[in-house]
């Protein structure tokens, strides 16, 4: 969980891993995913990938919002993961 301090609006995406591997992540608000069908952080037989948020749901963030990321995916080989968002 991370809390956002100020206000603002969610453009890219960065994720990294310890090794090459599997990952797909969803971002939550209030317990709702603000990705839904979009593009999800997602690591495929890769160690780092990166994207513009593209068909999120909600890109908008206000001050003291609380951020969740959950894994979704099964990432069997990966031990850390670590998910940037880019804001504006």
């Amino acid at each position: 969980f991370v809390t956002v301090p100020y206000a603002c609006t969610i453009t890219n995406w960065f994720l990294a891993a310890d090794q090459s591997g599997d990952v797909v992540i969803d971002v939550k608000r209030s317990g709702a995913s603000i990705v839904g069908t979009g593009n999800h952080p997602t690591l495929s037989a890769a160690q780092s990938a990166n994207a513009a948020v593209s068909g999120w749901t909600s890109v908008a963030v206000t001050a003291g919002d609380i951020l969740e990321f959950e894994i979704t995916g099964t990432p069997a080989t990966l031990t850390r993961v670590n998910l940037v968002i880019k804001t504006s």
